[in-house]
């Protein structure tokens, strides 16, 4: 068995609340492959940011901050990515 706790893989991600109204499968197919740790409404931006653990999250160092990842959905089969969000700037602004 396979221990995510102790792997670190630890994630943060954000769902439009629209999303959850709209196309709830997509995101219960989600959530079927995450802990979920925290989850935060933010009425400003109608949205859900969730702390999570999660195979999909890459396993992190002791020191190293949780990151951010960016779940994309498709509309055409019941499937979804997930891509740390550093990776979806451009290489000049990476650190």
């Amino acid at each position: 068995m396979k221990n995510l706790f102790a792997k670190r893989q630890f994630g943060k991600f954000t769902i439009l609340a629209q999303l959850i109204r709209l196309d709830s499968d997509s995101v219960m197919e989600i959530m079927g492959k995450c802990i979920i740790l925290k989850a935060t409404y933010i009425q400003s931006t109608d949205c859900i940011e969730y702390l999570a653990l999660s195979e999909m999250f890459e396993p992190l160092e002791n020191d190293q901050p949780i990151p951010e990842y960016h779940i994309q959905l498709s509309t055409r089969v019941p499937s979804f990515g997930c891509r740390p969000c550093s990776d979806l700037l451009p290489s000049a602004k990476r650190d």
